[in-house]
């Protein structure tokens, strides 16, 4: 018998080397453990320091782990093999995430259609800057008239911020203000804004700050009517109050904030039938629940001295599907005598590829600004410049 037989024969030996393989599950889980504690420290401090450390901890954790084991002079049990394979999966699988994470966090500079996602955010942190309106825009709104000058104030929602547009100036409430220097152009405009909340936050800029108004123009988009919508409002909230989204990992990483949102989307069945939705909302008694909305917006901008002008978005991926909707505001507007422009003509004919910001966005990019700035100038020089003319004052 050989001096190593003889060693691990002897009774004290055997109790050594269990000992030792006893200790080893307590070594790795105090591994583990002290990877945990200090990720959850990092993460009370800094999200991205927690996920730049994980494949750190996790690393580390994986070096000591085989270094032990190759100091045993046993063949390791399917316990340490399954163990060891974990920890090289989960060290992989840390490295992608951080790959991941990174890009989106630091390198992906886009947006959603819903604007509620971190990546959105980001997108909006860089490039979207207030002037002293709290609206965006690289210049400041005086309440006053300007003696001699005309005054057009767009109002609207996230088409008419230029939600995707990175410069402002690409906007077409910007490019109608380069081609008219003599006017004061205006945009009291903020993303998730319809109907009543146009009216709330005109009435409140001009009864609390005294601004006045001139030509007002209100930049309509056919989900508007959404607000009075009762499962487009029902199933908004149930996403949001998801159990899993307003955890703490997706509410820190951008990575998993986005797809598990995109994830949602596919998901709801809701969402999956929101068109549908749209076009019925036109067709009945929400439509008229909604023309009570652009009836007080029409009485809010006469009583403070505004004369009203009305631009019809279409939807950009869906231009033609919601023509009926279309012609109703249309004919809506006739009625009321107000002067109506619907850009559906001068989107339909183009591919939606062409006007989108992004494939997970609708919203118009900088080519759709342009064609929209065009068309709304010459409705506006239409409108507008004729009656200035003639009377000094439009009416």
């Amino acid at each position: 018998m050989s001096e190593a037989e003889k060693q691990c024969a002897r009774p004290g030996a055997a109790r050594s080397t269990g000992e030792r393989a006893q200790r080893q599950i307590p070594v790795s889980v105090i591994y583990l453990l002290a990877a945990g504690a200090v990720l959850a420290v990092a993460a009370f401090v800094n999200a991205f320091a927690a996920f730049v450390l994980l494949p750190i901890a996790v690393g580390w954790g994986a070096v000591r782990f085989f270094c032990r084991q190759a100091q045993r002079d046993r063949p390791a049990r399917w316990p340490t093999v399954l163990t060891g394979n974990a920890l090289i999966l989960a060290f992989l699988l840390s490295l992608f995430f951080l790959g991941f994470e990174s890009y989106y966090r630091f390198g992906c500079d886009r947006t959603d259609a819903m604007a509620i996602t971190l990546v959105s955010y980001a997108w909006s942190a860089r490039h979207v800057h207030t002037n002293a309106s709290g609206l965006r825009d690289n210049v400041d709104y005086p309440n006053a008239l300007t003696p001699g000058r005309r005054r057009v104030t767009f109002v609207g929602d996230s088409f008419t911020a230029g939600y995707g547009v990175k410069d402002v100036e690409d906007r077409f409430v910007n490019r109608i203000r380069r081609r008219h220097p003599d006017w004061e152009v205006h945009a009291v405009a903020k993303p998730g804004l319809d109907t009543s909340t146009e009216v709330e936050i005109m009435h409140n800029l001009t009864v609390s700050n005294g601004y006045r108004l001139d030509q007002v123009v209100l930049v309509y988009q056919i989900n508007d009517i959404g607000e009075v919508m009762p499962g487009w409002v029902a199933g908004y909230k149930k996403m949001m109050a998801d159990g899993f989204r307003k955890s703490w990992l997706c509410q820190h990483s951008y990575f998993v904030n986005l797809f598990y949102h995109r994830w949602q989307l596919r998901q709801n069945a809701y969402m999956q039938k929101y068109f549908d939705e749209v076009e019925a909302a036109y067709q009945g008694r929400l439509w008229e629940v909604e023309k009570i909305g652009l009836l007080a917006f029409s009485n809010m901008t006469r009583i403070r001295g505004g004369r009203l002008l009305v631009v019809t978005f279409p939807y950009m991926d869906a231009a033609l599907r919601f023509k009926s909707a279309h012609d109703r505001l249309g004919q809506y507007w006739k009625e009321k005598g107000v002067p109506h422009l619907d850009l559906l003509a001068t989107f339909s004919n183009l591919p939606p590829a062409r006007l989108v910001v992004n494939a997970h966005d609708s919203h118009p990019n900088e080519y759709a600004h342009a064609l929209a700035a065009e068309a709304i100038d010459e409705f506006l020089k239409r409108e507008i410049t004729p009656r200035a003319e003639g009377n000094g004052k439009a009416k």
